[in-house]
């Protein structure tokens, strides 16, 4: 068999055939020549570009969201009021719409700053008026902050459109950072002005952020604010990585949580910095989060490398956060390769957790091999912990199989949990198996268990539902049965529900149960409602509240609310 081409449309074609080529049979190559697309688009004249966005319909959404940027910039720069006048004609297609007027408005506001306000003001409605605007006056704060401000100013009505103001402070910050600044905080309405001036202070980090980090320490309500910070954090560190940690371990109380927020690139920030930043943070969930983005990126590079690495962390929330993303990422990639890494590792409970997390991925991807390496491993935790791992992710599509890993499972704690969640599959198709593996269930596991039961059972069967909860006898797994079972039932049957709810054991769940299934009887019936807590077994402690539902109908309206 011959092997596809790569390459390109012949030479003789125009830009716009070669083009279309090019994306037509984008389907039968190994892949697709982005770059080659993006040149092609470049060289189109302003009647070919009109033709080139159905051209991009069999691409992949980042393929055809990046080809549709160029082609709208192509377009702009042959001629932007014509491609003005398409951005407002095609509002239907926002997405092409936003991206061709965002291109426009860029190309006006550089060519010709007045014609692109014009746009603005002549609009014929409010819709159109607020998309030129949104298109055209952040494009003129790149180039000209105080024309797009006055103009602004000058024309009251746009202040609706707070993400119109938003975008003009962030970037007029980003040329005349003190200038936007101090423009956001002239503006009359509060809200306006807050939120302006905070996109201006974060315009201003994203161009210099050490010079923001010292200018905001005079204002005390903004030095504080997360917004800010985490924005001078994000862009800092790109440039700089130690300054932006030396600025953030000056007031560790207030910029804590701003770890999250940097570029940890391994070009700036080698394994053992890594590891000696993570001994100095002092909240718990930062440095969890931290060595998870880090476990991750280091996984990425080599996994070897990062396993060694997390290995020198300790022994708590560190270490697992890295160990998390490491096996995620190699999981996903090598399940195989993970799973028999791990059952070299010492017996323990960090292995089995691991253990069952790569046995789930590896049998989103292929549970076939997934269930032959967990028939290799030895009886024990670490078997019981692979099949967990396997069970969840098979149970839904394939009951039969699951139900058979699920027996061979020997712990009892293990056995509990992935019951939960298999019984509330197998009520659907295979009942008789799910009430036998719900009735040998320890007892601390039964709740939730018959919780799930139940919620997936009463919906579709509600009377052998309810049957099924007459044979649990009394306790708390019998009470967890039937407020589900009343959960379910309630909006069909309200009535049925006040009784069943009314046969809850524990005193405080019977009240609050019952009390809620008869709001809604009332609604339906009032009369016999009231007939029921006339006659029915209510202690007498609580039955002023049933009877003031009943007399007051503001009041039940009130507290259904």
């Amino acid at each position: 068999m011959t092997a596809p081409t790569l390459s390109g449309p012949p030479l003789n074609l125009s830009p716009l055939e070669k083009l279309r080529a090019l994306t037509a049979n984008a389907g039968a190559h190994t892949r697709f020549n982005l770059s080659e697309a993006i040149l092609l688009l470049r060289q189109l004249s302003l009647a070919e570009c009109k033709s080139g966005l159905p051209l991009f319909q069999n691409l992949n959404r980042s393929e055809r969201e990046i080809l549709s940027d160029a082609l709208a910039e192509q377009w702009a720069q042959l001629d932007p009021v014509d491609a003005f006048d398409h951005a407002q004609a095609n509002r239907r297609n926002n997405d092409w719409s936003n991206r061709i007027g965002f291109a426009a408005g860029a190309a006006l506001a550089a060519t010709d700053p007045q014609a692109a306000l014009d746009r603005i003001s002549n609009a014929r409605d409010r819709d159109l008026r607020e998309k030129a605007a949104e298109w055209v006056l952040p494009a003129l704060a790149k180039i000209d902050g105080r024309r797009a401000a006055e103009y602004l100013a000058s024309n009251p009505q746009l202040t609706r459109h707070e993400h119109i103001y938003r975008s003009v402070a962030e970037q007029y910050a980003r040329t005349s950072p003190r200038e936007a600044v101090a423009w956001a905080e002239t503006l009359p309405n509060k809200r306006l002005r807050d939120d302006s001036r905070v996109a201006a202070w974060q315009g201003w980090a994203q161009v210099d952020a050490p010079a923001a980090a010292l200018a905001i320490e005079s204002d005390p309500e903004l030095k504080t604010n997360g917004a800010i910070l985490s924005t001078i954090a994000a862009h800092w560190s790109h440039s700089d990585l130690k300054a932006v940690l030396a600025w953030i371990e000056a007031d560790p109380k207030a910029r804590n949580d701003l770890y999250g927020s940097i570029n940890f690139d391994s070009a700036h920030l080698n394994r053992e910095d890594a590891r000696k930043l993570l001994l100095t943070i002092s909240s718990d969930r930062t440095r969890s989060n931290l060595a998870e983005k880090l476990g991750l990126q280091y996984a990425r590079e080599n996994i070897q490398d990062a396993l060694a690495w997390a290995s020198t962390l300790p022994n708590d929330e560190r270490r697992s956060g890295a160990m998390n993303s490491i096996l995620h990422e190699w999981g996903t990639h090598d399940p195989a390769a993970a799973a028999l890494h791990l059952i070299t590792q010492p017996d323990s409970k960090e292995r089995t957790r691991d253990l069952t997390r790569v046995l789930g991925l590896w049998s989103q991807s292929d549970a076939a091999a997934a269930t032959a390496f967990v028939q290799t491993l030895p009886v024990g935790s670490q078997r019981d912990g692979a099949l967990a791992g396997v069970i969840e992710n098979i149970s839904d599509q394939q009951p039969d199989k699951a139900l058979q890993l699920y027996r061979a499972i020997e712990d009892p704690v293990v056995a509990g949990k992935l019951a939960q969640r298999l019984i509330g599959t197998l009520i659907k198709t295979d009942p008789e198996t799910a009430l036998q593996i719900a009735s040998h269930l320890p007892p601390e596991s039964q709740p939730d268990a018959y919780r799930n039961l139940i919620r997936n059972w009463a919906s579709d069967q509600p009377q052998a539902a309810g049957e099924w909860i007459h044979t649990v006898p009394p306790g708390k797994a019998r009470d967890t049965a039937i407020k589900a079972y009343v959960s379910v039932i309630d909006g069909m049957d309200p009535a049925l529900a006040t009784h069943w709810a009314n046969r809850i054991q524990e005193p405080t769940e019977r009240f609050g149960t019952t009390l809620n299934a008869f709001q809604r009887w009332i609604q339906k019936d009032k009369e016999s409602a009231r007939i029921w807590a006339e006659q029915g077994d209510i202690p007498e402690g609580i039955r002023p509240f049933f009877d003031r539902f009943l007399n007051d109908e503001k009041w039940s309206k009130e507290m259904h609310d």
